[in-house]
């Protein structure tokens, strides 16, 4: 978590997971996506990755 207190400031950051809903920039297909993020109180949702396709 020393990374993201260097890059971003903060304090407290937890790891974060969800659904969402993403469009494929290839196909326009609309998908299902299990989405990894970080955040911390004031600064919000960071480095959003897709970890599944659904």
């Amino acid at each position: 978590m020393h990374r993201l207190i260097d890059t971003y400031g903060g304090k407290n950051w937890k790891k974060c997971k969800g659904l969402a809903r993403i469009r494929m920039l290839t196909t326009g297909e609309i998908l299902g996506a299990e989405v990894q993020w970080y955040e911390a109180h004031g600064i919000g949702k960071v480095e959003i990755k897709i970890k599944e396709l659904l």
